[in-house]
C-alpha cells in the first residue's frame, strides 16, 4: 500500500527546508511581517538562528494553499488596475529604518492613484474561524503589518482583504468568501477604542526597538506577547510543551525548544 500522506508530508517537508528562512526585503535584521509576535521569536529570527520544530503537514499545507490564494488574488487585481486608471505595484519594499528600527519588508501591493494618493494593500487568506472573526474587525497585528509599510512608503491609507480557503456550516463561513477593512492612518479601527491605525504602528514600532536593544546588547529577550487587552501574559509557556490552556503564539511556534532551554527571563549571552 502506498503511503500517501508520508509522501506528501515528505515532499512538503523537502521544499520547505530547500527554500529556508526568507531573508528581509532590505537586508535588516528584523521584518515588519512579525508585528504583533512573540518578541523573543523576533529576536531569535534577528539573530539567524535555525528553527528547533519542524511544521507539521496540517501547517505546510495551509502555508501552501494559503500562497496560492495570495498569488492569485494579486494577478486579479493587476489585470484589473488596468482598466480602473490606477498603477499597481506587487512586492514592494519598504524600508522603515527611517521610523527608528532596523526594519524591513514587502507590501503586497500599492495602488498608487492619479493624484498621487498611495494605498497599501494586504492580503490574507484565513481558516474558517479566522475568516467569521475578520466579518467584524481586523487582526490588529494585520493592521500594524500594513500600517508600518504604508508609513514607509508615504501611503496614506491601508485595505487589509481576507480571502476564506476553507468553510464551515458553524461559522457561516464558505471557502472563497471576502472581507475586507479600509482605513486611513488617522482612522480608529476597533469599536469602543479610539486607537488609530498610526498608533498601533507606534506600538509595534516600540516592541521593534526593544527587540533591536537585546539584540545589540547580545541578550535573549524575555518572551513578551499580549493579550486581547493588551496586557503582557507572564510566563506564556510550558516552553516546547504545546498546551491548550497556554498563550496560542507558544502552541504555533517553532523556537519552542530553544525558548523552554532559555527560561522565562532575560538571558545573557
Amino acid at each position: 500500500m502506498i503511503d500517501a500522506s508520508g509522501i506528501i508530508y515528505a515532499g512538503q517537508i523537502s521544499k520547505y527546508n530547500e527554500e529556508g528562512p526568507k531573508p528581509t526585503a532590505l537586508g535588516t535584521r528584523l521584518r515588519v511581517s512579525d508585528a504583533g509576535g512573540c518578541e523573543r521569536q523576533r529576536w531569535y529570527k534577528g539573530m539567524g538562528f535555525d528553527e528547533s520544530e519542524t511544521p507539521d503537514l496540517q501547517t505546510l499545507l495551509a502555508f501552501h494553499v494559503g500562497n496560492s490564494i495570495h498569488d492569485f488574488v494579486q494577478e486579479a487585481f493587476v489585470r484589473q488596475a488596468v482598466m480602473g486608471g490606477v498603477s499597481v505595484d506587487l512586492e514592494v519594499p519598504v524600508d522603515c529604518r527611517p521610523l527608528g528600527a532596523d526594519l524591513s519588508g514587502s507590501a503586497d501591493l500599492v495602488v498608487t492613484y492619479s493624484d498621487g494618493h498611495k494605498v497599501v494593500v494586504e492580503f490574507k487568506s484565513a481558516s474558517a474561524y479566522g475568516s467569521k472573526l475578520a466579518r467584524e474587525a481586523p487582526k490588529r497585528e494585520h493592521v500594524a503589518q500594513a500600517g508600518l509599510y504604508a508609513r514607509g512608503l508615504g501611503a496614506t491609507a491601508i485595505h487589509i482583504v481576507y480571502v476564506a480557503k476553507e468553510s464551515s456550516f458553524r461559522d457561516k463561513v464558505r471557502a472563497g468568501d471576502v472581507y475586507e477593512h479600509y482605513f486611513e492612518l488617522k482612522d480608529p479601527v476597533f469599536d469602543g477604542r479610539m486607537e488609530t491605525v498610526f498608533d498601533i504602528t507606534e506600538f509595534e514600532l516600540i516592541r521593534f526597538k526593544r527587540v533591536e536593544d537585546a539584540l545589540n546588547r547580545n541578550v535573549i529577550p524575555r518572551p513578551v506577547v499580549y493579550d486581547e487587552e493588551l496586557k503582557i501574559v507572564d510566563s506564556p509557556g510550558p516552553f516546547g510543551r504545546p498546551s491548550k490552556k497556554t498563550h496560542w503564539e507558544c502552541r504555533y511556534c517553532l523556537y519552542n525548544s530553544l525558548c523552554y532551554g532559555n527560561g522565562p527571563d532575560e538571558v545573557t549571552i
